[in-house]
């Protein structure tokens, strides 16, 4: 027998084994994002709610408190530590 050929009885690759029910390929769910009540910041329309959903399923939701635009940031923070 060469080698890479499949001894006799034993299913090809890519064929389901035997008493296993024949499944096609499943489509992926949907993946969808929303964004929800905007508010008015320094002249800008921002969402202040995110939904992220999975087909009908949500599984995650973040809410804003605020946003703040072009803060100050102090250049230490940037320092590299010795």
């Amino acid at each position: 027998m060469a080698p890479g050929t499949p001894a006799p009885g034993t299913p090809a690759l890519g064929t389901p084994a035997p008493g296993t029910p024949a499944q096609g390929p499943q489509a992926p769910k949907e993946s969808r994002l929303y964004f929800s009540e905007y508010r008015d910041v320094d002249g800008l329309q921002l969402p202040f709610r995110l939904r992220r959903a999975l087909g009908t399923d949500t599984t995650e939701e973040t809410t804003f408190d605020r946003f703040r635009i072009n803060q100050k940031i102090d250049s230490k923070k940037f320092e590299v530590r010795k």
